[in-house]
């Protein structure tokens, strides 16, 4: 896909070199999960070229002098295919480049996945004032629906105080229950081997039933906020 240029990368180097090569309809993989039950969720791909092209995207940006130059590039290609869709989610990259800058444009509202250390959650202020920021920058409110603990120890005492740090945070719009355990099952869940369930593919210790949890929190907050 990446050679044939199906992927988002194509859609931000059209932005950069000017041209049309980009197609949303020929990009997005139908029916890509493993997982035999699993047959509506779709895929836009995304590459490693990404990399390039954001220090190309923040240079255009630059030139235009303007803030809000190229940040709908995502946005405008996704609004043909959007209403198809129950609900869109798009994974950023850990930083608020441009490509971030795309997501949130035209998100309704951002979760913050993290490790419950004392690095991993350095940051978390500054992401929540720069989504603000942004947010009154194209007048529009982007609500965080929270914070989503990631390969959780329960017998690491860093854990456990981060945890109970970031719960009684009050700048934290709300940490969500089901922290996802650290785990093999987990770990290795991008890798393509089929399944007849979600269950056995994430085994029976805990861990579907984290998942499964997490996302009806998730659709919970998304319903109750983004009213």
């Amino acid at each position: 896909m990446n050679k044939a240029g199906s992927t988002v990368a194509a859609l931000f180097n059209d932005a950069v070199d000017g041209t049309s090569n980009f197609d949303i309809e020929r990009t997005i993989q139908r029916s890509v999960s493993s997982v035999e039950k699993v047959t509506t969720v779709d895929l836009l791909p995304s590459s490693l070229d990404l990399i390039e092209v954001q220090e190309e995207l923040s240079a255009l940006r630059v030139g235009a002098d303007d803030t809000l130059a190229a940040v709908n590039i995502l946005g405008t290609a996704i609004t043909p295919v959007a209403d198809s869709y129950d609900f869109i989610l798009i994974d950023c990259p850990p930083n608020v480049g441009p490509i971030t800058l795309n997501g949130l444009a035209m998100a309704d509202g951002y979760i913050i996945p993290t490790i419950p250390d004392v690095l991993s959650t350095y940051a978390i202020p500054q992401i929540q004032r720069r989504v603000s920021e942004f947010s009154d920058e194209i007048g529009r409110h982007i609500v965080e629906l929270g914070v989503v603990i990631t390969k959780f120890r329960l017998n690491s005492t860093v854990h456990q105080t981060t945890v109970l740090k970031l719960r009684r945070d009050r700048t934290i719009q709300n940490v969500l229950p089901d922290y996802l355990p650290e785990s093999n099952s987990i770990a290795g869940a991008a890798e393509f081997q089929p399944h007849a369930t979600l269950k056995a593919k994430y085994g029976t210790h805990g861990q579907f039933d984290r998942f499964r949890g997490l996302a009806r929190t998730v659709m919970i907050e998304a319903e109750d906020k983004l009213r």
